[in-house]
Formats: C-alpha cells, structure tokens, sequence
C-alpha cells in the first residue's frame, strides 16, 4: 500500500464561528487552516522569545491559507462570521517508536526454545 493512501492522509475538520465566537484548537506543525468564507484572527502557539512568552496574531480573509509552523494549543476567532477548515498534518511517531524501527528488538524478546 502506499504511503499517500486515503487512510493516511488526514480528514479536514470544517468550523463554522458566528461573529465574535473563538475556537481553541490543537495543532501539528505542518497542519493548514484554510479561510473558505468571511474574516478570522488566529492565534498561534505560545513560545518563548527572549524571556517572554510571545503569541503572534494573523488577520485571514476569505480565501487564506496558513500553515501551522509549531505543535501547540492556537485560537482562531471570527471577526463577522467564518467558515473555516483545519487539515491536521499527521503526527510523527514518538522517539521510541522510531528508534524499534529502525532496531528491531522483538527477537531478543522471546523466550529461548525448551523452556516453558
């Protein structure tokens, strides 16, 4: 099977926010909220900048796409109304996942022949 097959790739999350609604999001970097009708603001993740906690602010029209840099909690709130849709880029596997890849172990897991 390949690796872009319909079951790997994410399902997009539609959002309709009335004016002055805000929405908490959890995202993955590499995620795409795409503005398909009316204006939004979006709140990126907190990170730290020279010993504050900084949180960038982006005004999105209709039509806008943004893609999501770093992992973290983001708000988006609807100036006059919005229609939005949020693509959640995969998540990447743990550091252990990884590594039993790349160093299968299994076999030094099983219990040696004649013992019971």
């Amino acid at each position: 099977m390949p690796a872009d097959s319909a079951a790997s790739r994410p399902i997009p999350q539609t959002i309709s926010l009335r004016g002055g609604q805000s929405l908490r999001l959890s995202a993955t970097p590499g995620s795409v909220l795409h503005v398909a009708a009316g204006r939004a603001r979006l709140h990126t993740a907190p990170a730290w900048l020279a010993q504050s906690i900084h949180q960038a602010q982006h005004r999105l029209a209709a039509g806008d796409v943004y893609r999501i840099e770093t992992a973290g909690w983001i708000v988006v709130e609807s100036e006059a109304g919005a229609e939005l849709t949020l693509r959640q880029a995969p998540a990447r596997p743990g550091r252990v996942a990884r590594l039993l890849v790349r160093w299968p172990v299994w076999g030094l897991l099983r219990r040696p022949a004649g013992r019971g």
